[in-house]
């Protein structure tokens, strides 16, 4: 669990709330704490050991408490409760995440406590109730898992090793024994989870996972399809116990009707055959022939490559046009037996090598001759869903015919057509055509998105219109439109953007700016609903707090959202305050990257430059980390250490900068690279990129020598440069570097490579060495000129691509730089969301608004600053 207010959690539905601190005064317990979102009986008389789990569906829960609490009670024994029905609903789903999943009731044995006799008897109580697997455990009996771990409630946790050494608890799927721990229990340890390597049903080889989901897997296998002929099938999991709906309907349900839907309809549409349907440690399984092909979703990714619609050859548009129309033949085949498909999308449609096209995933489907299931199962895909499906209405043609038009928007704009607002069909429309450059076919695919059903056009007429578009775009010589970027509009988006901060679901109920729970896992692809607060300049408060002081600077207006501001200031400086011991000095997450917030909002008058603030400022500096890299190590903590000179006197700089800097220049190698150490492998590896590389530490090192120029720390930062340009890799036609020395992974756009070319830039600028010229040139060549996709953080997206982009038109007075700057931002004046003034971007995995500066709305803002401003504000790393 991470320490968090119940108001950071989303609602996830609609059901009736039972509060369960209601239903523990019904067996008398009047003593309990609320922590964030559960509630704690009693108290453990250990800080560690094995811990008990009981996972239960909601409509059991009441059932197993009216046996489980008196024992609990009379046993003495501390437990833990989700503190209503939602959160309870939550767990179960895997909405707070896939490490959470089924924890519904924590208990704590004592340290007198007979754990093999508390094991069987808790194992009794849960007899008859149903409830999903906990990845996380070993399974004792019925809803009883178990495992070893801290009683600690709240990230981080820890627990002592054999030698007596406080180590990080950590939550390992599947679960693995301590080596030094006793199995105490007579039951076999027994996992849950299927893994690649393993046999189900005594006949299906797993030979690959392909989506990971909590309410099951799906898996590629191989089979014994007769004594001398293997064949390769998709097996779908359902889990038992999860997403079970009002009416008791669960994994299994959905499994059987989609078995029933393939025997009717394999034969008349492409699908998959039925192979097969078994049931095996309670969970259900499908079985279904294997296609060979790979999805819409990816031929578009593969096509696309990022760029525009009008960039992309002709033969690429054809193919794209062509698996289209078989596609929506496919959905009239299937209406014209009477069934609507109602989860439509790129991801449901598999391409051959010969481009025939197959449907897959029929879980959603509707027949409405016999009107089943009934009520229909829900929900879908979001963006593709209709309002009327999102609501549960009755299931019509439409429905798909909606879902279509959202198909379209992935095909010839390449977002997910969630990131657009439905609500305004004229400005919708007019995005439509800055991405498609075709007006009827914007008309189109607006008309397949109206919210009144009976406006909507037939497949036919559909099908029609995208043959003429193809007809157009045949013998078509592509002209562009000339975008041009207005600044009085560019300005007002800003303005608006400011002004949403403090709305969108962007912020608890107590006003303070929260951000989407990554501390936990990330295996499943489940939308998570858990928020957090975070301090942090990366993802938490004070880097929304530096944006807005820079916005500021520049005549930008923030009072729309003063009291906001305010709230979040007196958050931030209370939290520091009464945690600053726990807090590490790093930049990213920790206390240097505050000290740059308090130091931005005195340079912007938001706060006033009293003792009391700069005092703040001194104590993020105390002590120097450990580590070398931008995000937690020094190379960041000396960045804002530069930046926060004006609040600073000169002997504390002196000794900590000198500290910085000496540090650093006794750990590098006489090649010019240091070992850094790598968490994912645990060993010191030579890392090439920005945020946790050479690549950063070499940035603070051109910043220091702004602040003071050293000739030998210049020759130390060539040095570097050139072990870096000695160990790039020539990629697809151009130069860039594996993540680490012992890693295959490159630097790539996806996982924000651009930003290791800072340093190459600001090179250049004083030295005018043009090999340093030529690397930046030559990478950014690579990228698309009119770059089109729905990344748009600074850390892995094209606000930080922008600022790139900026940095390299000041340095090389080429305007090639300036000219893909200002397109990025015009692509981004065409993907707000919502109602003017309120106006926002919907990031990647978030359903509320994410203010955050790294990977959030704050990122987006800074970057249309600096095109806006030109040269009046600098990027969040430089010290001039």
């Amino acid at each position: 669990m991470n320490e968090q207010n119940s108001d950071l959690i989303e609602k996830s539905s609609n059901i009736p709330l039972t509060n369960y601190e209601d239903l523990l005064g019904t067996f008398g317990i009047k003593e309990f704490s609320q922590i964030g979102s559960f509630l704690k009986v009693g108290n453990q008389d250990q800080s560690e050991g094995w811990i008990f789990h009981i996972s239960v569906r909601l409509a059991d829960f009441n059932p197993l408490i009216q046996k489980l609490f008196p024992y609990l009670i009379q046993n003495n024994l501390s437990f833990v409760i989700p503190i209503n029905s939602d959160i309870h609903s939550m767990i179960l789903n895997c909405h707070l995440g896939y490490i959470n999943l089924g924890k519904v009731l924590t208990i704590f044995p004592n340290r007198n406590s007979n754990l093999s006799k508390l094991a069987d008897e808790l194992v009794e109580i849960s007899t008859n109730f149903k409830g999903p697997a906990i990845p996380t455990d070993i399974l004792l009996g019925n809803l009883v898992y178990t495992k070893y771990g801290s009683y600690e409630i709240y990230e981080p946790k820890y627990i002592t090793d054999s030698s007596g050494v406080k180590i990080l608890d950590q939550e390992i799927i599947p679960f693995k024994r301590y080596p030094w721990l006793s199995w105490p229990f007579k039951y076999p340890q027994k996992t849950t989870i299927i893994q690649e390597g393993e046999i189900v049903n005594g006949r299906y080889f797993i030979r690959k996972i392909l989506k990971f989901d909590a309410k099951g897997f799906v898996m590629k296998a191989l089979f014994q399809k007769n004594l001398f002929n293997y064949k390769y099938c998709i097996i779908k999991e359902g889990k038992m116990g999860i997403a079970e709906d009002l009416y008791g309907r669960e994994m299994e349900d959905r499994l059987i009707w989609q078995m029933n839907l393939h025997k009717r309809l394999q034969n008349l549409i492409p699908i998959p055959k039925l192979l097969n349907f078994f049931k095996e440690n309670s969970n259900s399984y499908l079985v279904l022939s294997y296609i060979n092909g790979i999805s819409f979703g990816n031929v578009l990714h593969k096509l696309f490559e990022g760029n525009h619609w009008n960039d992309i050859n002709n033969k690429s548009q054809i193919q794209i046009i062509d698996i289209l129309l078989k596609s929506i033949i496919i959905i009239e085949n299937l209406h014209k037996e009477n069934f609507v498909h109602r989860d439509i999308n790129a991801e449901n449609f598999l391409i051959n090598k010969r481009g025939d096209v197959s449907l897959i995933d029929m879980e959603l489907t509707f027949d409405l001759t016999s009107n089943y299931p009934n009520p229909p199962f829900e929900k879908g895909t979001e963006g593709y869903m209709s309002p009327e499906q999102q609501i549960s209405a009755i299931p019509t043609f439409e429905q798909d015919i909606y879902s279509i038009g959202a198909l379209m928007v992935k095909c010839f704009i390449q977002f997910e057509p969630s990131k657009f607002d439905i609500l305004n069909s004229e400005m919708m429309k007019n995005k439509f055509s800055f991405f498609c450059s075709d007006a009827d076919l914007a008309d189109l695919m607006a008309s397949c998105l109206e919210l009144e059903i009976e406006k909507r056009p037939s497949l036919i007429k559909i099908r029609t219109s995208l043959e003429e578009f193809k007809n157009r775009t045949i013998p078509k010589k592509k002209f562009r439109k000339i975008n041009i970027l207005d600044r009085s509009l560019l300005g007002d988006i800003i303005n608006q953007s400011i002004s949403s901060l403090s709305t969108n679901g962007g912020t608890s109920s107590d006003g303070i700016w929260t951000s989407l729970n990554t501390s936990n896992d990330n295996l499943v692809g489940n939308e998570r609903f858990d928020k957090t607060i975070e301090l942090g300049f990366g993802n938490g408060i004070s880097g929304i707090l530096y944006l807005l002081s820079k916005a500021k600077s520049i005549g930008f207006k923030i009072d729309l959202i003063s009291d906001t501001i305010t709230k979040n200031i007196n958050f931030l400086e209370e939290h520091y305050h009464y945690n600053k011991d726990k807090i590490y000095s790093g930049f990213y997450s920790g206390k240097s990257g505050i000290a740059l917030a308090i130091s931005s909002l005195i340079e912007a008058n938001i706060i006033p430059d009293s003792r009391k603030n700069i005092q703040i400022i001194y104590d993020c500096f105390t002590s120097i980390p450990s580590t070398m890299e931008i995000e937690n190590g020094i190379a960041g903590y000396g960045i804002s250490l530069l930046k926060c000179n004006n609040q600073l006197d000169d002997k504390f700089m002196t000794k900590k900068i000198n500290s910085c800097i000496d540090h650093i220049l006794n750990k590098q190698s006489s090649n010019g690279s240091w070992n850094l150490y790598l968490e994912s492998s645990g060993q010191n590896e030579k890392l090439s990129g920005f945020k946790d590389g050479i690549s950063g530490i070499v940035w603070f090192l051109l910043n220091y020598v702004d602040f003071h120029a050293d000739d030998l720390i210049r020759d130390r930062i060539f040095l570097a440069l050139d072990f870096l340009i000695k160990n790039s890799k020539l990629h697809q036609g151009y130069k860039t570097w594996k993540i680490s020395s012992k890693s295959r992974e490159i630097h790539d756009f996806y996982n924000g490579g651009y930003k290791i070319l800072k340093p190459f830039i600001k090179a250049y600028t004083i030295s005018n060495e043009k090999k340093y010229k030529t690397i930046v040139e030559q990478i950014l060549f690579s990228y698309p000129q009119h770059i089109t996709t729905e990344l748009f953080s600074q850390e892995k997206g094209i606000a930080g691509l922008g600022e790139i982009y900026i940095e390299a038109w000041q340095a090389f007075h080429n305007e090639e730089w300036l000219i893909r700057a200002e397109w990025i931002a015009l692509l981004l004046a065409n993907t707000t969301y919502g109602e003017f003034k309120k106006s926002y971007w919907k990031m990647d995995n978030y359903h509320f608004l994410n203010a955050c500066l790294f990977n959030g709305n704050s990122g987006i803002i800074h970057f249309l600053l600096r095109i806006f401003s030109q040269n009046k504000i600098s990027d969040y790393y430089s010290y001039s």
